[in-house]
């Protein structure tokens, strides 16, 4: 069943460009002090413009009155287990737009790309304390994913340079 939503203002999306990378970047960090994180995010414009150039990283902007006003950034990958999938990395809204069924908008392409792609899900990631977002996702029948007793572990900084340069009896 298709869900339907009426909306005030045509809302244009398009696949973003490596030139997109600095309203991306600048939208992540507005989506970090949204969501409370001091640190911001890691990365460079550079870095994002590098890995959107060679689809590593792919956004979708979703523009209103010949503004920019939402991203949403995902990649796919693959699981041994369960097949080919979309990660969606952030989905973010500019503030003083909210409310007029843009991340709704944003999501569906996604999820439009997904399906002409032959992706079967996508997969993300929400704070276990942001009630209003996880709602936002329940609206669109998305579910919690069973971890089957699996804890999500990173390996970074001095550590992933440690194991980078780790040898075995003299060898790489």
């Amino acid at each position: 069943m298709a869900l339907q939503f009426q909306v005030a203002m045509p809302v244009t999306i398009r696949d973003a460009t490596a030139d997109d990378a600095p309203i991306i970047n600048q939208f992540t960090r507005d989506l970090a002090e949204h969501c409370g994180s001091p640190n911001g995010p890691e990365t460079s414009v550079e870095t994002l413009r590098s890995f959107m150039a060679n689809n590593t990283i792919r956004a979708f902007l979703a523009i209103l009155e010949d503004k920019i006003v939402g991203y949403l950034a995902y990649y796919t990958a693959y699981s041994t287990w369960k097949g080919p999938f979309v990660m969606m990395e952030d989905l973010y809204v500019d503030a003083n737009v909210r409310g007029q069924k843009i991340g709704a908008r944003l999501l569906a392409h996604l999820a439009q790309w997904a399906k002409a792609n032959n992706f079967k899900r996508i997969k993300f990631e929400c704070s276990e304390g942001d009630e209003k977002t996880m709602q936002f996702y329940k609206k669109f029948s998305a579910t919690p994913v069973d971890h089957l007793h699996f804890s999500e572990y990173q390996i970074k900084g001095d550590a992933l340079d440690a194991l980078a340069h780790t040898t075995f009896n003299g060898l790489k």
